[in-house]
């Protein structure tokens, strides 16, 4: 199907909502781009400012734990997608009431308003989180079992399981995206793979949890954006989609990386005490979406080089949003 008419983005302002905001600009004519966001910590107008400034989008600051506000500000959406969540597993150990508000409650506000009106298509954006812990020998697909071991991962596997309740009760178009670990421009310096370049960048320490052996499947943001767009477009109604580059690195080997693109050495890695939870690693199969025509185009190697290119040349904006 072609996109055209109304698309509201909530968390459009932070990092994976960011890229997809700029490629839409690019890809989508005739579409009406609304980015709904609260601008907490992790979110920042500047990162679509311009857009604004030249009124190919939209920007309204809200709440979507706020149903009156989604009712006024979504008004009249075709499509939806949701980018809007608290995401950071160490927050969501420490002060876990915030996830539910933004990553349950905020959905289902949305999902009352797609119940109450006539969107075309809400695409709510997941995580390979809510599978839980998985290896070689027990990958996740969209119908395995979710066992979620973080507030921040049940939160997301709540909201899962109230979309796809929904789209079965109601009979909505509601697709239901989870990607595994993004990196790329514009991501928040509290993540893995940002952390490590800033830290590198200053000559600071690189603090590796345990004994640095967990294991994550990296996707560079342009190959998700490029998955979700596929998915609006042409994804089935009600289905799930793993999305997964199939690039399966120990944190160890990420930071060593990240040092080597940067010209730093390996003494700058430090282990830190282990979280309290931490899942050891993430699996999932990918062929599902694959099956539609997508497939990761930005090699890992690829993927950090312009990655450090952006956080090496955009200091103004990692020192300000840090």
């Amino acid at each position: 199907m072609s996109i055209k008419g109304k698309i509201v983005i909530p968390g459009g302002c932070g990092f994976i909502g960011t890229n997809f905001v700029r490629r839409i600009v690019e890809r989508v004519g005739e579409l009406e781009i609304v980015v709904f966001d609260k601008l907490t910590y992790s979110g920042d107008f500047g990162n679509i400012k311009e857009l604004v400034e030249k009124k190919k989008v939209r920007f309204v600051r809200g709440d979507i734990a706020e149903l009156e506000s989604v009712k006024k500000y979504f008004a009249g959406a075709d499509y939806i997608v949701n980018f809007a969540a608290e995401t950071h597993v160490d927050r969501s150990l420490k002060e876990p009431y915030p996830f539910v508000m933004t990553n349950f409650v905020g959905v289902a506000n949305i999902l009352e308003f797609v119940r109450e009106n006539p969107v075309t298509r809400f695409l709510h954006i997941s995580t390979d989180e809510v599978y839980g812990p998985t290896n070689e020998n027990n990958i996740a697909k969209e119908d395995s079992p979710l066992r979620p071991t973080t507030p921040y991962a049940s939160t997301k596997a709540s909201a899962d399981m109230l979309c796809i309740s929904y789209a079965r009760a109601f009979e909505l178009d509601i697709i239901i995206a989870r990607p595994t670990n993004n990196y790329g421009p514009y991501q928040y310096p509290e993540k893995l793979i940002p952390l490590f370049i800033m830290n590198s960048l200053l000559n600071r320490a690189l603090p590796l949890y345990g004994d640095g052996l967990y294991i994550r499947d990296w996707v560079f943001v342009d190959d998700t954006v490029e998955a979700l767009l596929l998915l609006l477009e042409r994804g089935t109604p009600g289905e799930i989609y793993n999305i997964s580059a199939q690039t399966r690195k120990r944190n160890i080997e990420v930071a060593r990386k990240v040092l080597e693109v940067v010209g730093k050495g390996d003494e700058l890695i430090t282990f830190v005490e282990d979280r309290k939870v931490h899942d050891r690693g993430y699996f999932i199969d990918n062929r599902k979406i694959r099956a539609l025509g997508w497939e990761p185009k930005v090699s890992f190697d690829e993927g950090l080089k312009r990655t450090v290119e952006f956080y090496a040349s955009r200091e103004d904006w990692w020192q300000k949003v840090r």
